[in-house]
């Protein structure tokens, strides 16, 4: 090799190109086996607010813990464990008894706001449904499905609510405030799942209950679990 190609290629170094990276796309499971899929359309401008701020975080947070409490169920089994399956099914269904009361009291407030069918108002009036893009939410367990389920009635509520309000049957007031409650309760359910499964553990990317499992089997609930590991 001449002096003057040495010199040529130290003037123009050769360009090395970087392998291109990719974003990592979410894998589709919305049609796969054993998975029950929900598309969930928001009936009012505060719903959907709510589940498209910050990026979607309600939904991504929905989704880690249905993913958490698939998991759990993988290594807590009733044959396997029965103590420890009862504490946690058992939980799992305070969490719904405390939703439910919610939602039993807010039909029974919608059913009391009464259209009278005689009142050339009420005949006369039509109300256009907002069309907001929909979510797609999967699960493929049953504790995750009542709390979908809760979430689905009380979208369906809220519109019902809406609604009404601009018929007059409920003050502004009250219906932001019934709204407000309706969304408070579904990230205080998120947040109380998160933090008693201790979702953010992660081994190699995934939901690991290892450490929830061992703590829980000192105590005799999720409830003493809770009030000596997670409230101290």
């Amino acid at each position: 090799m001449t002096d003057q190609s040495q010199l040529e290629r130290t003037k123009n170094p050769v360009q090395v190109k970087k392998p291109a990276t990719t974003k990592r796309v979410p894998r589709d499971v919305s049609n796969a086996p054993g998975m029950v899929t929900l598309l969930l359309t928001p009936t009012t401008p505060e719903f959907n607010y709510y589940l498209r701020k910050k990026e979607n975080q309600v939904i991504k947070d929905l989704e880690n813990v249905s993913r958490a409490i698939t998991t759990l169920s993988h290594t807590v089994r009733p044959n396997r464990t029965p103590e420890l399956s009862k504490m946690i099914d058992d939980w799992f269904e305070s969490l719904h008894q405390e939703n439910n009361v919610l939602r039993i009291e807010l039909l029974k407030y919608i059913e009391e706001l009464v259209e009278d069918p005689n009142d050339p108002f009420f005949k006369s009036v039509r109300f256009t449904p907002f069309s907001f893009d929909s979510f797609t939410l999967n699960c493929n367990h049953l504790n995750t499905m009542k709390f979908i389920r809760y979430i689905f009635d009380m979208n369906t509520a809220v519109g019902e609510l809406y609604r009404k309000n601009l018929y007059g049957l409920v003050s502004h007031s009250q219906y932001q405030m019934m709204t407000n409650n309706i969304l408070t309760s579904i990230t205080i359910t998120i947040d109380r799942i998160n933090k008693t499964l201790r979702v953010k553990n992660r081994v190699e990317g995934k939901y690991s209950p290892d450490e929830f499992i061992e703590k829980l089997q000192k105590y005799k609930s999720v409830q003493q679990y809770i009030e000596n590991e997670i409230n101290q």
